[in-house]
């Protein structure tokens, strides 16, 4: 098996090597794979490339949507370049003339190196070419309290439904949930199910706490707290990223109370913090 790099801010994961098959998931730029198989060598055929992603998903997707990884492991003058993060919904990139090449989307993690005098990181990309970012929309690759990452989740509102998505493009209920946790530096599983296992159940609505995960059929959403019990989501009932006060006597908070399952409590050693809206 050999490594590639996802080379496009967004690459789809698709069920088959099809453009009509089932999204199964998304990879961001930067993202390391292990190719797996490929399909479609023949003439005129579209190139499609089996990968799996760090976290252990596995899909197809276009193999020009892959590169060698060497490239975006170049530093610039011999330099060591240290790991960043995007921090901003999206990051323009830039080229050495000041015009925009590619947005990087939140959470896409690069090497790059810091230029003090002119508050830039500058980096490569998977294709070689070199770019540089804002440091204001990029923050050093290190682990995040639990109490930033409830802070962060209220700005994703309005993203719409995105079956399979993991970006600002869309997002669907569990990618958002690992989107978030992944930039505070926990790697969740990708799927709703596979979530469900992770730390340890909290059986009632009244024991839940910030940052808890929260479960329903099929479904999955972040406890943020307060006196109305919010939790943020990416539903299909909302078209995207929003706030449900679970403990509102509304027909869809009503309902969600109804088909509660449990809740997870993450043991991050990073401490809760109250959500208020």
């Amino acid at each position: 098996m050999s490594a590639r790099i996802v080379n496009k801010p967004v690459a789809d994961l698709r069920a088959e090597p099809d453009h009509r098959a089932e999204r199964v998931s998304q990879a961001l730029i930067f993202t390391r794979c292990e190719l797996l198989e490929e399909h479609g060598a023949g003439e005129g055929e579209e190139r499609w490339a089996r990968v799996r992603t760090p976290d252990g998903y596995t899909g197809w997707t276009l193999a020009a949507f892959l590169s060698e990884p060497d490239a975006a492991d170049a530093t610039a003058d011999g330099q060591e370049a240290l790991e960043w993060k995007v921090r901003a919904p999206w990051a323009p990139a830039f080229d050495s003339r000041g015009e925009l090449q590619l947005y990087l989307p939140f959470d896409a993690r690069f090497r790059g190196r810091l230029h003090g005098r002119d508050g830039r990181v500058e980096l490569t990309l998977p294709d070689g070419r070199r770019a540089w970012v804002r440091r204001a929309d990029v923050k050093r690759g290190e682990p995040e309290p639990l109490s930033e990452l409830l802070r962060l989740a209220r700005r994703f509102v309005g993203v719409p439904y995105l079956w399979g998505g993991v970006s600002p493009f869309g997002f669907d209920c569990s990618g958002f949930v690992q989107r978030l946790f992944h930039y505070g530096g926990v790697q969740l599983p990708r799927d709703t199910e596979q979530q469900r296992r992770v730390g340890r159940p909290v059986a009632r609505l009244s024991e839940l706490k910030p940052g808890d995960l929260v479960f329903f059929p099929r479904h999955v959403g972040l406890y943020l707290g307060g006196a109305a019990g919010w939790l943020i989501h990416a539903a299909r009932a909302l078209g995207g990223v929003g706030l449900t006060p679970l403990l509102a006597d509304e027909p869809y908070s009503q309902a969600l109370r109804a088909r509660f399952l449990e809740g997870r409590r993450l043991n991050l050693g990073i401490g809760n913090a109250a959500f208020r809206p």
